[in-house]
């Protein structure tokens, strides 16, 4: 059957009623991990194309050079894609939380669409990922976890919405083209490093009424002459303190 087929239908067919649609490059004969091999965690259905595929392998051979459609359903995604040759995910409505390590070092990885049901994101989830240029995080996200996209170098905007209120340790730590971040209003804490070597780092804009919370050395390696936008009337002396020189604060 076609892929949209097989995704509606064994979506109904889970039992947690979760989804990660995804794909991967084939290698001719090489393998393709597709999990991580020290991992227990239980699947329901593996589909690559539209086929139901053996749950119990840790990778899959393909024997051409095409992109293949993979989804797992219904499952826990702890270190799941870890080190495998994901090109994109799409984790659909259902999912509420990706587990630790769930994509860390997955290099080919250029883009993820994370839906409103995930309400936490676990630590080093997307850590590593040096192609990784798009991420959109729903509204239902309210923790993002430590390291969660450190060394994402190809990162240029992140906009964290309001739902979040805690920011982890490192979370965008060394994002070295990260040049633009968007807090929203809910966010109450931000772990030490949280932005640590941003070296492209120049335009942050939060939304909190009232200033969060932050960690040391949670600016250090920005550049010098940035701009941090804050509602009027707010108090970010403390972030403008531990900003470099030549940060300046504008009110919105």
């Amino acid at each position: 059957g076609s892929t949209s087929g097989s995704t509606s239908g064994s979506t109904s067919g889970s039992t947690s009623g979760s989804t990660i649609h995804t794909t991967v490059r084939g290698n001719g004969s090489e393998y393709v991990w597709l999990r991580y091999p020290n991992n227990s965690e239980k699947i329901d259905k593996l589909l690559i194309d539209g086929e139901l595929a053996n749950t119990g392998w840790t990778s899959y051979v393909f024997d051409d050079f095409e992109i293949h459609t993979v989804e797992f359903v219904g499952i826990a995604t702890s270190e799941f894609f870890e080190n495998s040759d994901i090109l994109t995910a799409v984790i659909l409505d259902g999912l509420t939380s990706i587990g630790n390590s769930a994509f860390y070092n997955c290099q080919m990885l250029t883009s993820v669409v994370i839906p409103n049901s995930v309400m936490s994101i676990g630590r080093f989830a997307f850590s590593n990922c040096p192609s990784l240029t798009s991420v959109n995080i729903g509204s239902g996200v309210k923790s993002i976890g430590y390291y969660t996209f450190s060394d994402c170098k190809s990162l240029t905007s992140i906009v964290i919405p309001d739902s979040v209120t805690t920011i982890g340790d490192w979370a965008f730590g060394s994002c070295s083209g990260l040049k633009s971040v968007t807090i929203g209003s809910g966010v109450t804490d931000i772990g030490i490093r949280a932005f640590t070597n941003c070296s492209s780092l120049s335009s942050i804009t939060c939304y909190a009424t009232t200033a969060p919370d932050i960690g040391s050395r949670i600016f250090d390696s920005l550049p010098t002459n940035g701009k941090l936008y804050v509602p009027s009337g707010s108090d970010y002396s403390r972030w403008l303190s531990s900003l470099p020189s030549g940060w300046t604060i504008e009110y919105l």
